[in-house]
């Protein structure tokens, strides 16, 4: 999986909007821009899923199997699951664009997810599933990186971790266990 978070002062980045729809519609369109330059066809779920648990699209309280109408599917299933959180003139949104799920997705994947049908994989896709196969992984950040530049006007930075940074992923990895962290980009 890779994960993104986009923080911005709304006082200088006007971009955003006014309110927290805004925020969330205008960042989902930098994340189709990317999806798009991959190949695929995105959609923003819009005004039609009005909340999580849209039409065609298993809720239960499992973020990453509802979509919320600013979110990001492609043939009708959702590929990023993202939130967003405002406090005062400043958003913050993170997410995450899954590679490769797997199929289907055991109940420990997304523990939350076990009352749902088809082991919480009902509704989610990943870029493998979409595409057929998965571009390397330098291909998927540039499309993002582009992306991300021409929507928002920002360049994407290759930035190294500091000491403190891979301490934290190095604990965390230890503590969960999941899998060798990757440090591609900060």
């Amino acid at each position: 999986e890779i994960n993104y978070a986009v923080i911005a002062d709304i006082r200088r980045a006007t971009r955003f909007g006014p309110g927290l729809n805004e925020a969330f519609n205008f960042i989902s369109r930098g994340l189709a821009a990317a999806l798009e330059r991959l190949g695929l066809r995105p959609q923003i779920a819009g005004d039609n899923s009005a909340g999580h648990g849209g039409p065609g699209i298993a809720g239960g309280g499992v973020c990453a199997a509802s979509t919320t109408k600013h979110e990001i599917t492609c043939g009708g299933e959702k590929i990023i699951a993202a939130a967003q959180l405002r406090s005062g003139n400043c958003v913050l949104q993170h997410g995450t664009i899954y590679l490769d799920l797997p199929q289907p997705a055991p109940p420990d994947f997304f523990p939350a997810a076990r009352r749902l049908p088809d082991s919480g994989r009902s509704g989610m896709s990943d870029l493998r599933r979409l595409l057929g196969a998965l571009p390397p992984l330098e291909e998927i950040l540039d499309a993002f990186c582009v992306g991300f530049r021409e929507t928002f006007g920002q360049q994407c930075a290759e930035l190294p971790f500091s000491p403190d940074e891979i301490n934290q992923i190095e604990h965390l990895a230890a503590e969960f266990a999941v899998s060798e962290p990757k440090l591609v980009r900060k």
